[in-house]
C-alpha cells in the first residue's frame, strides 16, 4: 500500500445520481456529471453494519472474537441541500415515493416510485450505492437559506479511484429564503414563526434477496409519517388557542411558500392536525413549538411541493 501524495480534501466533492428503468439494476455508467444546478454541503457516502451479522464469538479457550464475515452491503448517503429554483429536488423527491401529480406528491404504489443510482466523488476517489431510495427534511430559519436534508439507503459498491467531473461554480446570490414566505394554516396567519421544519418520515428498508451477491437488491419504502414543525411566540388563548385546536383535533390546510424574489417553492398539507405543544423560548420570549401531523384528504395527497415562476 502506497502512501498518499496529497490528502483528500472535504470540500472537493460531487454528488451525481440518475433514475434506475429496473430497481436495484445499475446506472452508474450514466452518471457522468454533478446535480444539475444544485448546491450541495457535507456528502457522505459510507457502508451500513457490513460485519453486524458476521461477527464471531464461538465458544473456545479463548474470549475474544475471531475475524468477521462481510455480510450484506448496504450503503448509506447522506447530504444538505441549499434549494434553489431549477434545482434536483424534484428528481430528488422521486426516490422518497414522490411523483408529478399537479406538484409533487406522495404516491402508495411501489411501482410508481423510483430508485436512483448514485455517486459522490471525493477528489479522486468515487463511492457509489445503487437502488437507492430515501428520506428528507426541509428546514430554515428566519431570514436565513432554505435547506434539504437527504438520506439515501441502497445497496453499497466498491469504490474506485476516478477523476472529479467538471463543474461550474454558482455565480447567482439567487436562492429560496425564509423572509418574504408566505405562511397560513386553516386559512389563518401563524404568528412570528422563527424556524421550521418539514418531514418526509419515510421508513426505509432494503428487500433482501440471498440470490444476490449483496444480500440485498433495492431499497423500499414500507411507510411514511409526514410531519411539521413550527415555533410560533406564544399568544393568549384569545388570539390563538392552539390547545384548544389540539384537543378538538381540528385539522386545516398548510399553505407555505417561498420566494426568491421571482420563482416560488409552494408547500401544501390539506390537513394539518396539532400533535403535540411544547413549552419552549427564543430568547426571553415564550414559544409554543408545534408539531403537526400531516394528514390525508382524499389519498395520496397529505404533503405537496410545487416550483413555479
Amino acid at each position: 500500500m502506497a502512501l498518499p501524495a496529497a490528502p483528500l480534501l472535504t470540500r472537493k466533492k460531487v454528488v451525481g445520481a440518475a433514475a434506475e428503468t429496473t430497481k436495484g439494476t445499475s446506472v452508474l455508467a450514466s452518471v457522468t456529471t454533478a446535480l444539475a444546478s444544485t448546491l450541495t454541503y457535507d456528502a457522505k457516502c459510507s457502508p451500513q453494519g457490513m460485519v453486524d451479522d458476521g461477527r464471531r464469538e464461538p465458544d473456545g479457550l479463548y474470549q475474544g472474537q475471531i475475524v468477521a464475515v462481510p455480510g450484506k452491503r448496504v450503503g448509506q448517503l447522506t447530504f444538505r441541500q441549499e434549494l434553489r429554483h431549477g434545482d434536483v429536488l424534484m428528481t430528488l423527491l422521486t426516490a422518497c415515493g414522490y411523483k408529478d401529480a399537479t406538484g409533487y406528491k406522495p404516491v402508495s404504489s411501489i411501482s410508481d416510485q423510483k430508485c436512483l443510482s448514485m455517486k459522490v466523488w471525493e477528489d479522486g476517489r468515487m463511492k457509489a450505492i445503487i437502488g437507492a431510495m430515501g428520506d428528507c427534511s426541509i428546514e430554515w430559519t428566519h431570514g436565513g437559506r432554505v435547506f434539504a436534508n437527504w438520506t439515501f439507503t441502497g445497496v453499497w459498491q466498491a469504490p474506485t479511484d476516478v477523476a472529479m467531473p467538471a463543474t461550474a461554480p454558482v455565480t447567482s446570490v439567487t436562492t429560496l429564503k425564509a423572509a418574504g414566505a408566505t405562511l397560513t394554516v386553516g386559512g389563518a396567519a401563524i404568528g412570528y414563526v422563527g424556524s421550521g421544519r418539514i418531514n418526509l418520515g419515510n421508513s426505509v428498508a432494503m428487500r433482501e434477496d440471498i440470490t444476490s451477491a449483496s444480500g440485498v437488491i433495492h431499497a423500499v419504502i414500507e411507510s411514511r409519517n409526514p410531519t411539521v414543525e413550527l415555533d410560533p411566540e406564544a399568544a393568549t388563548v384569545a388570539n390563538s388557542d392552539c390547545y384548544g385546536s389540539l384537543l378538538a383535533g381540528t385539522a386545516g390546510a398548510l399553505a407555505l411558500v417561498f420566494t426568491d424574489g421571482t420563482a416560488t417553492l409552494t408547500v401544501g398539507a390539506p390537513k394539518l392536525q396539532y400533535t403535540d405543544i411544547a413549552d419552549s423560548a427564543r430568547g426571553g420570549r415564550l414559544v409554543d413549538a408545534a408539531t403537526f401531523l400531516c394528514a390525508a384528504s382524499s389519498g395520496d395527497d397529505e404533503l405537496s411541493f410545487a416550483y413555479s415562476v
